[in-house]
């Protein structure tokens, strides 16, 4: 079994506590985006549904980790407007030819998953491994924890049962 990595996007710090949760249950290394232009604030916000809306690229800083030797990539992105968030599209559309397995996770305080994940899936031409949805509300919570250790253990099933090509096996943990 190789080397697993998580690469996420996170504005207001939720979408970062559940990666950290994650690579404590996986074992993993963590990069996360960062742009070069700032969100805070509401028209940061504003400024963030408009691009995802509209499946807009942005700069991204250089990521600190290269993807060689890395063979699960887990992506994670707030759902913004019920689609990916435009720093972790830029990074995906840059390096998707790299990803040899993915799985991805999403943090959102309403719906939309669901589309964020069938975009991704998408975008990447690769059939997740294993998806994970946390509502903003259970960031940090028990919950949370049981649903990262349920994706986790996901993650594991599925690469020792060797998913590759078309034999791998999707898993959701959504919430309740």
């Amino acid at each position: 079994m190789g080397k697993s990595l998580i690469v996420y996007y996170s504005r207001s710090g939720r979408t970062r506590k559940v990666a950290e949760e994650i690579a404590n249950e996986v074992g993993c290394d963590v990069d996360e985006i960062r742009e070069l232009r700032s969100r805070r604030g509401v028209f940061g916000y504003f400024r963030s549904a408009r691009e995802a809306l509209r499946e807009t690229l942005v700069e991204i800083e250089e990521p600190s980790r290269d993807l060689d030797g890395y063979d699960l990539v887990i992506l994670g992105t707030p759902v913004w407007a019920s689609n990916i968030s435009s720093p972790l599209r830029s990074y995906v559309t840059r390096f998707r030819s790299q990803f040899t397995h993915i799985a991805f996770f999403c943090t959102q305080g309403g719906r939309g998953s669901d589309k964020v994940f069938s975009r991704l899936e998408a975008l990447t031409g690769k059939t997740p491994l294993a998806t994970l949805v946390v509502p903003q509300g259970e960031v940090g919570s028990r919950s949370m924890k049981e649903k990262v250790a349920a994706f986790a253990e996901s993650l594991r099933l599925a690469r020792r049962n060797g998913a590759s090509g078309d034999a791998r096996a999707k898993v959701s943990v959504v919430p309740d």
